[in-house]
């Protein structure tokens, strides 16, 4: 399988609490996060596909069925 790799950048903001910043992604808009939740979702819409919307494939481990 055939995997695309993308490069992403995190800009934290120094002790916010919670954790607080942005996800920068070439050729896209930064999204801002606040709490891990936030970020965790950040990396899963940068993971997605090109529109920003991820696949219901992307959640599943590997070799499993959708």
């Amino acid at each position: 399988m055939d995997r695309t790799k993308i490069a992403v950048v995190l800009e934290l903001v120094i002790g916010a609490e919670p954790i607080a910043g942005s996800l920068h992604r070439r050729g896209r808009d930064p999204q801002p996060f606040r709490g891990w939740l936030e970020l965790a979702s950040a990396i899963e819409q940068a993971r997605g596909t090109e529109d920003g919307r991820v696949t219901s494939s992307d959640h599943s481990p590997e070799g499993s069925p959708s």
